[in-house]
């Protein structure tokens, strides 16, 4: 509720300094130009949405085929990298992103130069942030948990460079295919991993759980960064 009620907070108070301060003036437009804009931002905000469902289903598919303990320790995980992400990483690619495409509309080369060197930035500060999750994992459960969730210290190692694989896939994906207007290909790369993760969970659950489940996490996230970096060596080569 209190994010909720921040998120509304932010939003409102930005309209009314945009409209006061800005001077910017909303208009009503026709249905056409609006289904042209929905139509053209389809493959990404469908490709958002595969990246959320593949994603939050992994705790629905470890419900369906596994037991309510290891739903319990790798939710207790996913909460913990999902954590790092939103405060370490997310601010920092929704800040970046407008300055990227900025630099790709003057030049394909500046884009490029400006999301790489962006990597600069994030890598230590993920990498760290990584190595500290998966060395005191016992003690960062054991604090946030209690130890009822021991189980979840292992869960918390296999994924805990997860958020440093994701802000590869960020960078070469979003920040640089997406400025490329790569957007089918990027749709690609998102349902692709879909297509491999959900398959692949539900047949290593019953074995392995939520361990399996972790591991399949981080082979998916590692393939879509993968795939997004020889995509744009592959793509930028038209730009060279």
């Amino acid at each position: 509720l209190l994010i909720s009620a921040g998120q509304i907070f932010a939003g409102v108070s930005t309209h009314i300094y945009a409209l006061k301060k800005l001077r910017i003036q909303f208009k009503f437009t026709g249905i056409g130009p609006v289904i042209h804009e929905l139509r053209k931002g389809f493959p990404v905000f469908f490709s958002t949405l595969i990246i959320s469902l593949y994603t939050t289903l992994n705790t629905v598919l470890l419900g369906i085929f596994g037991n309510v303990y290891s739903v319990g320790i790798f939710a207790a995980a996913a909460k913990i990298i999902g954590i790092s992400q939103n405060l370490l990483f997310m601010p920092f690619t929704q800040s970046f992103y407008p300055n990227t495409a900025l630099e790709f509309s003057k030049s394909v080369k500046e884009g490029y130069e400006r999301a790489i060197k962006g990597m600069k930035y994030f890598t230590p500060l993920m990498g760290a942030t990584g190595l500290i999750m998966f060395l005191f994992a016992d003690f960062i459960i054991s604090f946030l948990f209690g130890s009822e969730f021991s189980g979840a210290s292992d869960i918390l190692r296999i994924t805990a460079f997860i958020p440093l694989i994701v802000s590869f896939s960020n960078i070469f994906g979003v920040q640089i295919l997406l400025n490329l207007r790569q957007d089918k290909l990027f749709l690609f790369m998102t349902l692709s991993a879909a297509l491999i993760s959900l398959p692949a969970n539900i047949l290593v659950i019953p074995a392995y759980g939520a361990a399996g489940v972790a591991s399949v996490w981080l082979l998916t996230e590692l393939y879509v960064a993968l795939f997004a970096f020889a995509a744009v060596r592959k793509v930028m080569k038209n730009h060279v």
